[in-house]
């Protein structure tokens, strides 16, 4: 097995110093990266470093829900269909969710989906999905 690059083991560290998972320590002769506190716990996560601060920070701000949510969408790509030809309309659906962040309009229409299916049932749930 081959050692990773230097470039990607730059990138890496770089990285994970934005984060906030990696303090370099200058007290020491040459420079070393120590792991935060931060760093420590996302060590744990089998996730990627960025996603695992987000559901971090989400627990700490309790505002997981949400966070869970995006966290899932980001998996997924995008929910809202786009039918051949019908570009525009798809984005005034989305806007309908969210003006600035595709992001917070995936999150709400989930929300709405959840609520739809508990005030009205799956299948009417289903049914608004696909409009």
């Amino acid at each position: 097995m081959d050692p990773p690059q230097k470039d990607a083991v730059s990138y890496a560290v770089n990285h994970l110093t934005k984060l906030g998972a990696l303090h370099v320590d200058n007290d020491t002769p040459n420079g070393s990266e120590v792991l935060t506190p931060l760093g420590r716990c996302l060590s744990h996560l089998p996730l990627d470093p960025a996603m695992g601060k987000m559901l971090i920070m989400g627990v700490v701000m309790r505002c997981l829900d949400p966070i869970l949510t995006a966290a899932a969408c980001f998996s997924i790509g995008n929910v809202f269909y786009t039918p051949h030809g019908m570009r525009d309309e798809a984005q005034e659906v989305r806007k309908e969710f969210s003006e600035s962040s595709d992001t917070m309009a995936q999150v709400r229409a989930y929300d709405e989906f959840w609520n739809i299916v508990q005030s009205k049932g799956w299948n009417r749930a289903c049914s608004w999905a696909r409009e």
